[in-house]
């Protein structure tokens, strides 16, 4: 197999990889939640409404991943997008409201 193959394949590989991690309903959520500013896991999980423990365990996944990074302030914990494919790819994959509705 030539150089592109195996990039091609790598590249395939990565971005199932990414795609698979983002693809759960509740991480979607907060990583909508978190493509403009940073929050605490205490404003995400009232913004999501599960469980705090559910939050936090989606949140390490993120950070494992790679998608999401922490940031600490004083004593709080900040969650942020860290992966830069993440916003664009939200952002084009919204449905404009009136779609939602339909």
């Amino acid at each position: 197999m030539d150089d592109l193959g195996r990039t091609s394949i790598q590249n395939a590989r990565e971005i199932t990889h990414l795609l698979k991690m983002i693809a759960h309903p509740t991480r979607v959520l907060i990583l909508l939640l978190l493509v403009d500013e940073a929050k605490t896991v205490s404003d995400i999980q009232q913004s999501v409404g599960v469980p705090q423990a559910m939050v936090s365990q989606h949140l390490a996944q993120l950070r494992t991943a790679n998608v999401l990074a922490r940031r600490k302030v004083g004593r709080s914990a900040y969650y942020e997008v860290a992966d830069p494919r993440i916003k664009p790819l939200l952002r084009l994959l919204q449905f404009p409201s009136s779609k939602r509705d339909a």
